[in-house]
């Protein structure tokens, strides 16, 4: 019988306490302070914890069919094909779809923001990523982007936490932070969990699983420019 790794449970427990903490010297939950908890949240968690291979940006998503989606708060690529830097900055990116591995909207309090979640689910829901050849475990990949919903803030209970995640298609999983709930429909999580470690680990452990899914592919980008002029 396994027993909990203690280092691992501290550290994460610390890790989440260093959230809250940036969050309310933010600003909490005023509108102004999305970005930066964003931008938090990407620094002190994402960054920290995922190998420097990934790459976490923000930006369009567009498809194959010509949709694209509005600005995405945190994308996740897959190094399966190129994307696009913004002509000005450099900051936010244009995404082909088959290069998005997952998406992740942060927001400072889930239950007041809920709405804006759910119009950036149906808006992604357009986006159809369309491979070639896949090596893949669980079955070929599904067309859609995952989605994935972090807040600072959201319901304390369980049970509503889940019943939001089931009737609001298309998101993946959902961490409320100072809650310590995580919630998602993966059957080998349990589909749920919580505290300061397991919450934060369960979002940890679902989204690495759903960005390894796919383990190589021919995403043939050539396709989007289909038709061009080639130079004389």
């Amino acid at each position: 019988m396994s027993m909990q790794n203690q280092y691992v449970i501290q550290s994460l427990t610390g890790l989440h306490q260093v959230l809250l903490g940036g969050h309310a010297a933010t600003g909490g939950g005023s509108s102004a302070s999305k970005g930066r908890a964003r931008e938090h949240f990407v620094e002190t968690f994402l960054k920290q914890t995922f190998p420097p291979t990934y790459r976490f940006g923000d930006g369009d998503i567009t498809d194959k069919n010509g949709y694209k989606t509005g600005q995405m708060d945190i994308v996740i690529e897959h190094p399966f094909a190129p994307t696009l830097a913004s002509s000005y900055t450099g900051s936010s990116r244009l995404y082909v779809a088959e290069a998005v591995a997952a998406v992740i909207e942060v927001k400072s309090n889930l239950t007041s923001q809920w709405a804006q979640i759910e119009k950036t689910s149906r808006d992604l829901a357009n986006v159809q990523r369309q491979f070639g050849g896949t090596q893949s475990r669980g079955g070929p990949p599904s067309p859609n982007v995952p989605f994935f919903v972090v807040g600072y803030d959201g319901w304390s209970d369980m049970e509503r936490s889940r019943e939001k995640l089931r009737v609001t298609p298309g998101i993946s999983g959902m961490l409320s932070i100072r809650q310590e709930i995580y919630v998602d429909n993966r059957t080998t999580s349990g589909g749920f969990t919580w505290g300061p470690a397991g919450s934060l680990w369960g979002f940890i452990c679902s989204l690495w699983d759903t960005i390894t899914r796919i383990e190589n592919t021919h995403a043939l980008p050539a396709s989007y420019v289909v038709g061009a002029h080639a130079p004389d």
